[in-house]
């Protein structure tokens, strides 16, 4: 669903003609498709775990102290 609606937006933003002005229709269609975007951005920003737990579970490769090793 998610394709087929980028697919729709993604007809109405790009044309063959350069002079072609972009409707308020299509700005319209486009901004609608980046609001869910930036409300989960928001949410995860001010309620979210996310980061906290990706830090937790992937500990960074290099530590404090540890010199690092060139490869061979």
């Amino acid at each position: 669903m998610a394709t087929v609606f980028s697919f729709l937006i993604s007809v109405q933003l790009f044309r063959w003609e350069p002079e072609q002005k972009v409707s308020r229709r299509a700005m319209a269609w486009a901004a609608a498709a980046l609001i869910p975007f930036l409300l989960l951005g928001a949410w995860e920003l001010s309620y979210g775990q996310r980061l906290t737990n990706a830090q937790k579970l992937f500990p960074p490769a290099w530590r404090p102290g540890i010199p690092a090793q060139t490869p061979r």
